[in-house]
C-alpha cells in the first residue's frame, strides 16, 4: 500500500468503517499471503473496535445531515467529526468536545439544543451485549 496524498482531509469513523468492510471484502477475494494475513488482522481487528462504537450504527447520510445541523453553531471539523464519532447523549460529554465552550455556547438550554438536535439527527445507540462489561477471564470488569 502506498500513501499518494497524505494529510489531505479527516475522515469521520463511519467513513473510515465502509472503507474497512470495502477493504476486507476486496482481500478475500485474492490469494492468502504471509503479507495479507497482517493485513486481514488489522483491518478485523479495526472493525470489531469500530463495531463497538456509536458509529457502528451510522451511514453517511446521518454524518451529512449531522454537519448540516451544526453549522449553526460554527464548529470546528474537528469537533464535528469527534462529534459524529463519539455521539455525546449529554451537555456534560459535549462540553469535553467544544473548546471554550462556555464561551461560545453562553447558556446550558443552548447546549441542552445542541443535544437534542445530535440524538435527533444520528441513530439510536445500539444495544450494548452482556459479554462487554467482562474481562476475559469471565469476571466483571470495574
Amino acid at each position: 500500500m502506498e500513501v499518494i496524498n497524505k494529510m489531505v482531509t479527516l475522515l469521520p469513523n463511519v467513513e473510515v468503517l465502509k472503507i474497512i468492510n470495502e477493504t476486507r471484502a476486496r482481500e478475500t477475494k485474492k490469494k492468502k499471503h504471509d503479507q495479507d494475513s497482517k493485513l486481514s488482522t488489522l483491518l478485523f481487528e479495526t472493525s470489531s473496535y469500530l463495531n463497538q462504537t456509536p458509529v457502528a450504527s451510522q451511514n453517511e447520510e446521518h454524518f451529512c445531515k449531522l454537519v448540516e445541523a451544526l453549522k449553526p453553531v460554527k464548529l470546528t471539523q474537528a469537533e464535528i467529526l469527534q462529534v459524529a464519532n463519539l455521539r455525546p447523549s449529554s451537555s456534560i460529554e459535549l462540553q469535553l468536545i467544544i473548546e471554550d465552550c462556555e464561551e461560545r455556547i453562553k447558556t446550558e438550554e443552548q447546549l441542552e439544543v445542541l443535544v437534542g438536535k445530535i440524538t435527533a439527527v444520528l441513530p439510536p445507540l445500539a444495544p450494548k451485549s452482556v459479554d462487554q462489561g467482562k474481562t476475559t477471564n469471565g469476571s466483571q470488569a470495574s
